[in-house]
């Protein structure tokens, strides 16, 4: 299993029985999962098999996992982002933002690369904004330093 194969079990409140690598150590730190060593097919089968052995306790396991699974979801995340920007910012940001031009506008002759080396502004009311500027650096990363 994946990080990616774990969150989505995760997100759809599955029982999750798991080798110990990191993000399912970290994950199911709390009890949410079983972990079982790496090529330990015994264990695996002992602790698939408990979880039919009582089903009160595997619709509880998986009710406890949908629950921390909903933290997940991309709306949660937004939300957690907003609110850290603002506490970065100082400034309450009202939802819903307005929509304006496409980040990265299509202009004839240019590339998708070149598009992105384009100045952003994001609002922030009528006296306050941040400029994000997206600059290509010699090493072909692009660096997005706030000022």
């Amino acid at each position: 299993m994946t990080s990616g194969t774990l969150a989505y079990a995760v997100g759809l409140g599955k029982p999750i029985v798991s080798t110990p690598y990191v993000q399912a150590r970290k994950l199911l730190a709390s009890g949410l999962g079983r972990l079982v060593g790496f090529g330990d097919s015994a264990g695996f089968s002992s602790a698939i098999n408990s979880l039919f052995a009582d089903p009160n306790s595997l619709l509880a396991w998986c009710r406890r996992t949908y629950t921390l699974g909903r933290t997940m979801i991309w709306s949660r995340l937004a939300e957690a982002s907003l609110a850290r920007f603002e506490d970065v910012v100082g400034t309450t940001i009202s939802l819903p933002l307005p929509i304006g031009p496409p980040l990265f506008p299509k202009r004839p002759g240019t590339s998708a690369l070149q598009r992105m080396e384009t100045v952003l502004t994001i609002g922030m009311g009528d006296t306050n904004k941040i400029q994000v500027s997206a600059k290509r650096g010699s090493d072909g990363i692009y660096n997005c330093p706030v000022g």
